[in-house]
Order: C-alpha cells, then sequence, then structure tokens
C-alpha cells in the first residue's frame, strides 16, 4: 500500500513538474515565389502574404512578420531560443526603399527619409 500511495505522490509531482518546464515549439515558413516585388520612383517593394511592411522610418521597406505566443498567468519566459534558419540568397539586385514617415492630412509632405 505504501508503494502505491509513493506511485501516486510521485506521479502527480512529476506532472506539475513538467509543467514548469512546458515548451513551445513553432515553425514559420516561407516559398521565395510569394515574395512579388513593384517598383516606384526607381525603388523596388518586396510584399509577402501574411506579412507586415516595417513601419521604423529610415530602415529598410520590407515584410516583417510577428509572432504572438500566449503565455500562461501563472508562467514567466526564461529563455528563448531559435534553433535553426534557413536562408536562400536572392540573386538580383534589388534597390530596397527606405520606410517613410507617414503622410498627415491637410499637413505637407514629409522629407524623403533615406536609410539610416
Amino acid at each position: 500500500m505504501k508503494k502505491f500511495k509513493f506511485l501516486v505522490v510521485f506521479s502527480i509531482m512529476m506532472l506539475m513538474l513538467h509543467g514548469l518546464f512546458a515548451q513551445y515549439t513553432g515553425q514559420v515558413n516561407y516559398n521565395p515565389a510569394d515574395v512579388s516585388t513593384s517598383q516606384t520612383d526607381g525603388w523596388d517593394i518586396a510584399t509577402l502574404a501574411g506579412c507586415d511592411m516595417e513601419t521604423d522610418v529610415g530602415k529598410p521597406f520590407l515584410p516583417i512578420k510577428q509572432l504572438h505566443i500566449a503565455i500562461p498567468e501563472d508562467k514567466a519566459v526564461a529563455s528563448i531560443q531559435i534553433l535553426s534558419i534557413q536562408q536562400q540568397e536572392l540573386t538580383d539586385t534589388y534597390n530596397i526603399m527606405p520606410t517613410q514617415p507617414g503622410q498627415i492630412p491637410g499637413e505637407p509632405e514629409p522629407d524623403f527619409v533615406d536609410i539610416l
């Protein structure tokens, strides 16, 4: 009977410990064929479905993807690790436009901001 109680308590403790060290592993994949490019005033603009565009003025105006992961209220993030990255170099040459400030209606057009 003591062995049974020990096994029950041990099993419960192991389940609780597993919850303390829970991990999330996710994956984001894109196909280079999904990238669309266009030209505006001699600048190349690349877009990618499902992505937003950079909004920090002066940074390259490229697609960005934000991932939102729900963290339980009683947990804290101890670390973040990127396990692998695969890159593919584009063989063409592009003149990527820098992100520009937004136009406020009724105000003069802001000056062009070059890449910072």
